[in-house]
């Protein structure tokens, strides 16, 4: 009878998991309805430096950070360094992209999340990211925090914001102007 008992609390936990990590989850995605569209931008904090994400659904990626601009492209990849003027062209990084892709994916992002506390949620780990604690708010109306913790490596993500990108012409994103006075290039898709 106690085995009994102590099965039916189990499973009692588990569902009770489920139903609230999916009601939180789904709560924070009725509330960011960006996240469904075409094209967004996320902007956030990574360690104390401002960073923004574009993601364009035709698996086009732009990374802006202080120093530095990466345009991801499934045909090449363009590394541009502000303070240095030098752009780097080289093949596509699909490892990159994948990972982008799978973190602006809501139905498999929303798959690989579990409960760990009240508005804590755990990230599987499918692509080496580490250990990941993703913090909701109060209400999980936002994301507050992500923590990713891989190899005593701590990553701290904060002030997050999703939003959508209005601009006419949203190829310009995915382009870095070549004729940038004192721009040097190095191609290095046909080097091997």
């Amino acid at each position: 009878m106690k085995f009994l008992i102590k099965i039916r609390y189990i499973l009692f936990l588990i569902i009770n998991n489920f139903i609230l990590s999916e009601i939180c989850i789904d709560n924070w995605i009725g509330n960011n309805p960006n996240i469904q569209k075409k094209f967004l931008v996320i902007n956030a904090t990574v360690n104390n430096k401002k960073i923004k994400l574009f993601f364009d659904a035709n698996e086009k990626i732009r990374f802006e950070s202080e120093n530095s601009i990466i345009i991801s492209k499934p045909d090449l990849t363009l590394k541009y360094y502000k303070e240095l003027k030098e752009l780097y062209i080289d093949e596509p990084d699909r490892d990159f992209n994948k990972q982008i892709f799978s973190l602006v994916d809501i139905n498999k992002l929303k798959k690989n999340m579990k409960m760990y506390s009240k508005n804590v949620y755990t990230l599987k780990n499918k692509l080496k990211f580490g250990k990941t604690k993703i913090y909701f708010d109060k209400y999980c109306d936002k994301i507050d925090s992500i923590f990713i913790n891989k190899n005593k490596y701590i990553i701290e993500i904060n002030n997050i914001n999703i939003d959508t990108v209005d601009i006419e012409n949203i190829d310009s994103l995915f382009f870095i102007d070549r004729d940038l006075q004192g721009l040097k290039t190095f191609d290095f898709r046909y080097e091997k």
